[in-house]
């Protein structure tokens, strides 16, 4: 029996030009190929992630980078001024000029 190469999340993060956080996210979102669990280390056949990676890459795209677009997040919404975010913990009342905070 020959021995296999495993990776570990930072190597598999470097091979696939991702941070070791999506490589976390992805295994628990199921996106990867199934780990193997040494005690409390996770990781991964070489020739599975190969595999993979053939699997899931279109024409010259670069190893992981279709994986990356999918994955991408939303931008931010804008933000908000103070007298928003203040409506938004009152529960949208919002406080004219003429009327004052009740003391508590």
């Amino acid at each position: 029996m020959s021995l296999m190469r495993m990776l570990n999340a930072k190597a598999l993060a470097k091979r696939l030009s991702v941070s070791e956080r999506t490589i976390r996210r992805w295994h628990q979102e199921g996106r990867l190929p199934k780990a193997v669990r040494f005690g409390r280390t996770v990781r991964w056949r070489a020739s599975e992630i190969d595999d993979w990676l053939t699997d899931n890459t279109e024409g010259d795209a670069t190893p992981g980078r279709a994986e990356v677009a999918e994955a991408a997040v939303p931008l931010a919404a804008p933000r908000r001024g103070r007298s928003a975010l203040r409506r938004r913990r009152t529960g949208g009342a919002r406080r004219s000029v003429s009327q004052k905070p009740t003391g508590r």
